[in-house]
């Protein structure tokens, strides 16, 4: 029985819609080195100080493979002097079939200067169309600053044989 490999996707930073990530006063876009070991520079984005967060995505489908079951997440890292991070992120999705979850991260429980990936859900590539999802933390009104965002992450988790 033939089996197709799925295809995974990273979307860098600046493919991400970050809001206001234009606008010097909130978001700067160094090059940082992807890992320690690496001497890969990949353009992030980190954000100087905002109080209403929002990373938005929109993803062609088309570009995944259909009938697998993928894993969509934000890779980002919390710098050691992160702050206003006190309530809660909301993580949102929308399938192309018209499906929404949500979830709630709290971002001061995370660990300070790695890599993280915060998982906002998986679906199934059933239906060609626009893959949504959504990072937003705007409760509470405190100023957030020491987040670094390198992208989102789309991965396989289980394939069905074709």
């Amino acid at each position: 029985m033939a089996t197709q490999e799925a295809v995974s996707v990273m979307l860098f930073a600046k493919a991400l819609g970050p809001y206001w990530g234009l606008d010097k006063r909130y978001w700067r876009w160094p090059f940082i080195k992807e890992s320690p070991t690496s001497n890969t520079l990949i353009e992030m984005a980190e954000l100087i100080r905002v109080c209403w967060l929002e990373i938005d995505v929109a993803l062609d489908t088309s570009y995944l493979t259909e009938g697998t079951i993928y894993e969509v997440s934000f890779v980002v890292m919390l710098k050691k002097d992160a702050s206003g991070w006190d309530f809660p992120v909301t993580l949102d999705m929308e399938e192309p079939n018209g499906k929404k979850s949500q979830c709630k991260v709290n971002m001061k429980d995370l660990p300070r200067e790695e890599w993280i990936e915060i998982r906002v859900g998986d679906f199934t590539n059933q239906k060609k169309g626009e893959l949504k999802f959504f990072l937003s933390g705007y409760e509470g009104g405190l100023w957030k600053t020491g987040l670094i965002v390198k992208g989102a992450s789309i991965k396989p988790q289980k394939s069905f044989p074709i």
